[in-house]
C-alpha cells in the first residue's frame, strides 16, 4: 500500500475583499474561490490526507490552523494566495513549522487576459501579487520551498505537484530505512567511498555493518526441501547452461539466506561485496540467483559494497514500482549513441524483463577460473537483457565532503551485446561520447542505477529537499 502524507493546505485571501462585497458569500466570486479550493484539495487527496480549514482570511484563523497542523503532524505544507492577501496569514503558519517542507502555489487562473477583465475577474487574478509579496519573507526564513504556477486542471501542474509529494514520501521512507553492508566496501574502487555518517545525516538510511557469517547463520538453516522446490521452479522457467545442479542449488540457498537475513534484521537494502574473499570462503560463490521471494523481504540489492549507489537504487525503488537496476558503465556505441551497462549480481529481474526476454542461468565468468575460487564452483548468475522502455538513469556522487546527484533520461533498446551477462543498452538524448565528456567533467563514478519511467522531476525535488546538488547531464544544469 502506498504511503500517505499528511498535507497541510492553507489558501489565503484578504478579509476586506469579503467585507467589501467583491467576494460576499452569496456572490459568484466567492463561489469561484470555494470551487478553486475544492479543486486544489481534490488533486492532493487522491493519494494523501489533507488538513485544511478552507479559506483563511484572518490571523486568528491562521493561528487555529497552525495549531491543527502541529497536532496532526503535517509532513508538507501547501500554501496559496488564492487572491491577494496580507503576508501575516501565511507567515503565521509557515514560520512556526520550521522543519516542514513548503510548496508555494502561485495561483494564476487566466491564460489569456488580452480581452480585458471584469472587476471580479481582476480580483480573482491577484494571487501572483500576494505570492510575490510574501515570498521574500519566506525565503529569509531559510525555508526549502517548491514553487508552482497554474491551476489544478493543468496536467503540468498536477505532475509537478505529484513529483513534489512523491519526493516527500521517498524522503520519509529513506529516514526509516536500513542498509546492510556485507562485509565491507571494495577498497580498489575509490569512487564508491563515502562518509557513512554524512550519507545517513543527509539522505536518511541507517547503515549497518554485517559479516558474511551473519548470512551463513541463515544459510545453514535453509532446508534442502525448500532449495529443491525453487530449483524445480527455476528449471521450468529458465534454461540452465553449463552450470551443475549442485552449484545452482548452493546459489539458491544463498539467496534464501539473504531473504531470511533481511527479514530477521529488518533490512531494506543490501550492498554486498561479491569480491570479498570471505564471501567465497564461507558461502562458496556470489549469490546471483533471482528469487521472487527474496524481493518480498528486501527492496534492493547492490554490489561491490557501493553504499552510494545502493542508496541511489533504493531512492528509485521509493519513486517507482517499475523495474530498477544496479549497473555500471561498460562501454558506448558511438554510432547509435547508447550506453552498454550491466553488472553481475542479484537483480530483481521480474520487473526488468518481459515475456519475450532471453533469461538463462549461466556460469559466473568472473570467478569460475579465479585463483581465489578455493571451492572450485563455477558459480551461477542470470543472463538477461533489460526490456525496451523509457528510463531515468541516476547516480549518487561524493566529492570533497559533498553529496551530488546526477541524472539523465534514456531509452532502453533491448539489444543483446554480450552473451552470458546481465545487461542493458540505454540510448541517450545526446551523443554518447558527449555524455562521457559531460559526465567526466562533473566527476561521474562508474556505477549507475536506472529506473523505467521518467522520474527526473521527482529526483530533482528529492535532491532539493535533502540539500543535495542535482545535475541533469542532458542540460548540464545544476
Amino acid at each position: 500500500m502506498e504511503e500517505k502524507l499528511t498535507v497541510g493546505f492553507i489558501p489565503v485571501a484578504a478579509q476586506f475583499f469579503l467585507q467589501g462585497g467583491v467576494l460576499k458569500k452569496d456572490a459568484p466570486g466567492f463561489r469561484w474561490v470555494e470551487k478553486s479550493i475544492k479543486d486544489m484539495i481534490g488533486i492532493i487527496d487522491k493519494k494523501h490526507t489533507v488538513i485544511s480549514d478552507g479559506l483563511i482570511t484572518s490571523v486568528k484563523e491562521a493561528e487555529l490552523l497552525k495549531k491543527k497542523f502541529i497536532e496532526k503532524k503535517v509532513d508538507v505544507i501547501v500554501a496559496t494566495n488564492i487572491i491577494w492577501s496580507e503576508d501575516q496569514l501565511l507567515l503565521k503558519v509557515i514560520k512556526e513549522l520550521r522543519d516542514v517542507p513548503v510548496l508555494i502555489w502561485c495561483y494564476s487562473p487566466f491564460i489569456d487576459i488580452k480581452n480585458g477583465l471584469t472587476m471580479d475577474d481582476f480580483v480573482r487574478a491577484t494571487g501572483p501579487c500576494g505570492t510575490y509579496q510574501s515570498l521574500p519573507a519566506i525565503i529569509r526564513m531559510g525555508r526549502k520551498i517548491k514553487f508552482l504556477v497554474g491551476t489544478p486542471d493543468e496536467q503540468s501542474v498536477q505532475k509537478e505537484l505529484n513529483d513534489f509529494l512523491g519526493a516527500n514520501v521517498a524522503v520519509k521512507k529513506l529516514r526509516n530505512s536500513r542498509i546492510a553492508l556485507i562485509p565491507s566496501r571494495w577498497d580498489v574502487q575509490t569512487d564508491t567511498i563515502v562518509d557513512e555518517s554524512m550519507l545517513t545525516d543527509i539522505v536518511g538510511p541507517e547503515i549497518v555493518h554485517f559479516s558474511v557469517h551473519d548470512i551463513k547463520k541463515f544459510f545453514d538453516k535453509i532446508r534442502d526441501s525448500e532449495v529443491d522446490k525453487h530449483y524445480k521452479e527455476l528449471k521450468e522457467k529458465y534454461e540452465i547452461e553449463i552450470v551443475k545442479e549442485e552449484v545452482v542449488k548452493i546459489s539458491i540457498k544463498a539467496s534464501l539466506a539473504m531473504r531470511d537475513f533481511s527479514r530477521h534484521n529488518e533490512i531494506d537494502a543490501i550492498s554486498y561485496n561479491e569480491n570479498s574473499p570471505d564471501l567465497h570462503e564461507i558461502i562458496g560463490l556470489n549469490p546471483c540467483i533471482y528469487l521472487e521471494d527474496l524481493y518480498n523481504h528486501v527492496k534492493v540489492i547492490g554490489m561491490e559494497g557501493d553504499l552510494l549507489n545502493v542508496t541511489s537504487l533504493l531512492i528509485l525503488r521509493y519513486l517507482t514500482d517499475d523495474g530498477i537496476m544496479f549497473s555500471e558503465i561498460l562501454t558506448i556505441d558511438r554510432r547509435d549513441h547508447f550506453l552498454l551497462v550491466g553488472h553481475p549480481g542479484n537483480h530483481d529481474i521480474k520487473r526488468l524483463v518481459d515475456a519475450h526476454s532471453d533469461i538463462r542461468i549461466v556460469p559466473d565468468y568472473e570467478w569460475k577460473d579465479s585463483e581465489l575460487n578455493i571451492h572450485g564452483y563455477e558459480g551461477a548468475w542470470m543472463h538477461f537483457v533489460a526490456r525496451k522502455g523509457e528510463t531515468t538513469v541516476s547516480q549518487l556522487l561524493y566529492h570533497r565532503c559533498e553529496l551530488k546527484m546526477i541524472y539523465i533520461r534514456a531509452r532502453s533498446l533491448n539489444i543483446k551485446i554480450i552473451d552470458y551477462y546481465p545487461q542493458a543498452t540505454l540510448q541517450l538524448p545526446i551523443a554518447s561520447d558527449g555524455f562521457l565528456y559531460r559526465a567526466g567533467k562533473i566527476g561521474c563514478g562508474h556505477h549507475l542505477t536506472f529506473a523505467y519511467g521518467d522520474v527526473r522531476g521527482t529526483l530533482k525535488d528529492l535532491a532539493h529537499l535533502l540539500g543535495i546538488k542535482a545535475i541533469d547531464i542532458e542540460k548540464c544544469i545544476e
